[in-house]
């Protein structure tokens, strides 16, 4: 009797511990590949005025109408988008060593961590420069 309960628990564990491994790594994927649809110009427009067909019960000369406008918007955004993240990796690329010698060395790894995640968030190269080595205080 001990021996059944255990294994159903075990069960329910396993099973509810695999359910949730394969949501976080499906979000994971799904969002990943929506970021990178939306940054494409051609599938992002063409994704847009589905949305407006269902709102605004668009015509199709109006879809093909807004569809073209829309390309042209969204190919002025994204090199400013661009431009962007380029100037806000500068403005950590400046401050971040500020914010490091603040730091105590054992918090310096949760900072990287933090700036990778920015860096990947941003989908930018963020050069921020280590603590420079101190020396050793003579004894």
């Amino acid at each position: 009797m001990k021996r059944a309960w255990w294994k159903f628990a075990l069960g329910i564990l396993l099973t509810f511990g695999a359910g949730t491994a394969f949501g976080v790594i499906g979000t994971i994927v799904v969002a990943q590949g929506a970021k990178k649809k939306m940054e494409d110009p051609k599938v992002g427009h063409a994704l847009v005025p589905k949305h407006l067909d269902r709102k605004l019960n668009l015509t199709e000369t109006q879809h093909d109408e807004v569809a073209e406008i829309l390309e042209s918007m969204i190919e002025e955004i994204v090199p400013i988008r661009n431009s962007t993240r380029k100037q806000l990796a500068g403005v950590v690329h400046t401050h971040g060593p500020k914010i490091r010698e603040i730091l105590e060395p054992e918090q310096e790894e949760n900072y990287d961590q933090f700036l990778e995640k920015l860096a990947r968030d941003w989908n930018v190269v963020l050069n921020v420069e280590p603590r420079p080595e101190q020396p050793a205080p003579e004894e």
